[in-house]
């Protein structure tokens, strides 16, 4: 369930409802590195089919955004 963050300025939020996180997965390197390779190619190396927009959208990403959207 969500709770709103509470405020003491209208800049400033505070975190209510801390959560402890753990390991959801391990990846072997292998996988890790497959992964980066494709990446790197779909947005540094040029061999891939990324847009540097998303559908109707007016911003144009970089080259680091788009490696960092594609390796997430």
């Amino acid at each position: 369930m969500f709770k709103k963050l509470e405020t003491s300025n209208r800049a400033t939020f505070l975190i209510n409802n801390k959560k402890a996180s753990s390991k959801y997965h391990n990846f072997k390197k292998e996988t890790i590195k497959k992964c980066f390779e494709f990446t790197w190619d779909m947005s540094f190396g040029k061999k891939g089919e990324h847009r540097d927009h998303r559908s109707g959208g007016k911003h144009n990403r970089k080259n680091g955004e788009i490696f960092i959207n594609t390796f997430q």
